[in-house]
């Protein structure tokens, strides 16, 4: 039986993550670090009030075979530039870390497509430069890492902007233009992604795997 770790299970993609390691047979206990509790409750859930900024004193925690990272946020709910990349790069670097050490078998981890830290996007160069920190310490390691890399990710979201609406209503109608080149480009959904990444899980994907959205969307089985 399998120990699962979610870091960020409040959000479009955490919540899908955890509905299905709720109702998978071989997930023995789900450990659920939040800043505010869940309301949630069920005899796999482990859940544990964490002040993410000062990470490194709860390494105990994170004593499970598996952590599905989907920490993220955005500039708007950041505030700044620096606060972004406080979370997106720092948080998720440090989490990586304390997982290397405590002995985790594997670290699957969202990104983003287009992720490069050579990047003029600021948003894709910090999603690459969280994967450069995390591809160093899996070098280094013996722990094994899967950065998945969606493009539009498709869902109800509890907080969505007008133009954000809009842009999935379009992609969910344009998807036959995707592919060649833009076939990584493909929207995906979070139950989609979820599956994938629970699905991966179960496999020998060797020191890094780096995964696009028409892989996530073939791994997902749906």
């Amino acid at each position: 039986m399998t120990t699962a770790m979610i870091l960020g299970a409040s959000g479009l993609t955490g919540q899908a993550l955890l509905a299905r390691l709720i109702s998978d047979e071989d997930i023995r206990q789900i450990v659920l670090l939040v800043r505010k509790p869940l309301n949630i409750t069920h005899a796999k859930i482990r859940q544990h009030q964490v002040d993410f900024d000062n990470i490194n004193q709860y390494q105990t925690l994170f004593a499970v075979d598996l952590v599905f990272c989907c920490l993220g946020t955005t500039i708007k709910t950041a505030g700044s530039k620096l606060a972004f990349k406080a979370v997106d790069i720092t948080l998720v670097s440090r989490c990586a870390q304390l997982s290397s050490k405590a002995r985790v078998r594997k670290f699957i981890v969202i990104s983003a497509v287009g992720a490069d830290s050579g990047s003029v996007n600021f948003y894709s160069r910090c999603k690459g430069e969280m994967e450069d920190r995390l591809k160093a310490l899996s070098s280094t390691s013996a722990i094994e890492l899967v950065i998945c890399r969606p493009s539009l990710l498709l869902g109800k979201r509890t907080h969505l902007r007008p133009a954000e609406a809009l842009t999935g209503i379009l992609m969910q109608y344009l998807t036959i233009l995707f592919h060649g080149p833009l076939k990584k480009y493909h929207p995906i959904s979070a139950e989609q992604l979820a599956g994938a990444m629970v699905n991966i899980s179960r496999q020998n994907t060797g020191p890094i795997a780096t995964l696009s959205s028409p892989e996530l969307i073939a791994l997902s089985g749906q």
